[in-house]
């Protein structure tokens, strides 16, 4: 009894001391339920004043929360797993391979107006209209390396439809069949042989792809049976893909004809096209010029003539 006098006598006499007693930092604002805090100091226990929360903060002897995450589980291959037998992603449905994706080039296996060492994939089918339809067909991958295709002059053949006796003549030069099959198949280079009938027609194609630019190169010969005339060509073909939905084109080619041996004529033509794909749909607008030469014992002359053309494409 005499020692607590003696304390309450002491706090009361020198109110220093009890202002200078330690209290409890700022809690959180969590609980607002009152609660009694006492500080020991010296021995003596000391009773503040009730704080207003019922929760004080989190002991800073026991540190600041920890800030790290748990590492993400790392999954490895035993090296002793024998992998023939391991367990396999199961390969994608038919329907899903042959399905086409909007904004991708099905028509990689052909310029604008040329065909390219590439071949269509196995089972797909791709309709062309070149010139606005005036020389159309289709081509279907048979494999993955065998590409067939038929051409049609289109008015050649309303003609033959008007005029029965150009049936003939239509069946010789108005139908084009063609087969191209690739003979290699490397990371960035393709290589093709391509043969074309009735009219006896072969050329030796290669693509060189290099990211978004495509290089394409082609020699060819055309030997009619019933004439004495031979025909050959070289030409060339530059892509490039600025957007997978916008592609452009430079094509140059030039075909000689020969008459007996002689160099009778020449053809040589330069255009630069823009081909413009929507999901299984394109269409090609380019523009040049074609030169045609003649040259014989006593003259020879050259004419330019501007050459605009339409394609359409659809793939299946």
């Amino acid at each position: 009894m005499n020692t607590l006098l003696i304390i309450h006598m002491f706090l009361f006499t020198n109110p220093q001391a009890y202002q200078s007693a330690p209290r409890a930092p700022e809690p959180s604002a969590r609980c607002s339920a009152p609660v009694t805090v006492y500080v020991i100091e010296s021995g003596c226990a000391v009773k503040p004043a009730p704080t207003k929360y019922g929760r004080l903060p989190r002991a800073s002897y026991l540190g600041p929360r920890s800030t790290s995450q748990r590492p993400a589980r790392q999954i490895t291959r035993d090296p002793g797993e024998n992998r023939a037998t391991a367990a396999t992603v199961p390969e994608a449905p038919q329907f899903l391979k042959n399905k086409h994706l909007p904004g991708i080039d099905y028509g990689s296996h052909t310029s604008t107006l040329f065909p390219t060492a590439v071949t269509m994939e196995k089972g797909h089918t791709y309709y062309d209209f070149q010139f606005l339809g005036m020389y159309s067909g289709v081509q279907y991958g048979v494999s993955e390396n065998l590409e067939l295709g038929v051409k049609v002059v289109v008015p050649f053949a309303i003609a033959t439809a008007i005029e029965h006796d150009l049936l003939e003549p239509f069946l010789k030069y108005g139908v084009h069949f063609s087969a191209k099959y690739r003979i290699y198949k490397g990371e960035n280079l393709h290589l093709s042989a391509r043969l074309t009938l009735p009219v006896p027609s072969a050329e030796v194609i290669g693509t060189l792809v290099l990211g978004r630019f495509d290089f394409t190169g082609a020699l060819g010969v055309m030997v009619p049976l019933d004439s004495d005339v031979q025909m050959t060509w070289a030409r060339a073909t530059v892509r490039w893909k600025i957007s997978p939905e916008i592609h452009l084109f430079g094509e140059y080619s030039q075909m000689k004809i020969f008459s007996n041996g002689m160099d009778d004529s020449a053809l040589t033509m330069a255009v630069v096209a823009l081909r413009r794909i929507k999901g299984r749909f394109s269409y090609d607008l380019g523009f040049g010029s074609v030169r045609v030469g003649e040259k014989n014992d006593d003259y020879s002359s050259n004419v330019d003539l501007p050459i605009l053309y339409v394609n359409f494409g659809y793939a299946l």
